[in-house]
């Protein structure tokens, strides 16, 4: 399957010209950036994605609080909604809160087996083949929802912050008719069923500026934990490492 993109418009009913200049931003602005996508067996995808980001007096950096909202159907009415809300320094200086809550519903998420190995034949799901079974072969309906909540804290100086969150999710499986993959298998979670974590760890970030990095490091260490504590289905634990460094290759200075 191939997916092609296509950004249509930028369009900002603020001055679109104010997120290029080097004047400190101030006040309200509001930016939209409509899409499209087309995927074989997903259709086409068109929605948009919107920003709602107060800078203050232009002296809070990247800004007091950003505010984004997506959306987006396909043909096939399969859907993508989110909003994600994020307010540093919302207690005081080195302190940060984001929530993210989604939607998402799938009526043709892909499953081929379990492990990395797996018998694939694709005449199984395209017409004409001699093995033709049915399109659905390998595919799945999949919806779910979501919500998640970080918060993070100082810890020692402005490089080191410590991190709190928790997430609750609630998927839902729809089998397709047999004869189909997933449903041949029976894998552990066909049932779906509510995923909810907490996690911690701590953030080394030492970059000259969140938006536009030009030098620095960003690491974090989270350890992540579903629990029945939090009247999840299922359990596991989960640690992370991530590392990013920011280095200038070019200066065209003179």
């Amino acid at each position: 399957m191939k997916t092609v993109f296509l950004f249509l418009l930028a369009l900002s009913l603020a001055n679109p010209f104010t997120a290029f200049s080097k004047e400190p931003m101030k006040g309200l602005s509001f930016y939209a950036l409509p899409g499209m996508s087309y995927k074989s067996g997903q259709g086409l995808e068109y929605g948009v994605r919107a920003y709602l980001i107060h800078y203050g007096n232009g002296t809070l950096h990247p800004y007091k609080w950003n505010l984004t909202l997506h959306a987006s159907k396909t043909t096939t009415n399969q859907a993508n909604f989110f909003l994600f809300w994020d307010r540093p320094e919302i207690f005081g200086c080195n302190t940060r809160m984001d929530v993210f809550a989604q939607f998402k519903r799938y009526l043709g998420d892909d499953y081929y087996g379990l492990g990395n190995v797996v018998a694939y034949d694709p005449g199984l799901a395209e017409e004409g083949s001699a093995k033709y079974v049915n399109d659905r072969y390998y595919q799945y309906h999949h919806e779910w929802t979501a919500i998640l909540v970080n918060y993070q804290f100082p810890v020692y100086r402005k490089t080191i912050r410590g991190l709190a969150g928790v997430g609750f999710y609630h998927n839902s499986v729809i089998k397709y008719d047999s004869p189909n993959k997933l449903v041949e298998d029976s894998p552990f979670g066909l049932g779906g069923g509510n995923t909810n974590y907490l996690r911690g760890g701590f953030i080394y970030d030492t970059r000259d500026e969140e938006t536009v990095t030009t030098r620095g490091a960003w690491t974090d260490l989270l350890v992540e934990v579903a629990t029945p504590l939090l009247k999840s289905n299922y359990t596991y634990g989960r640690i992370t490492l991530t590392e990013g460094v920011f280095l200038i290759l070019l200066n065209n200075a003179t």
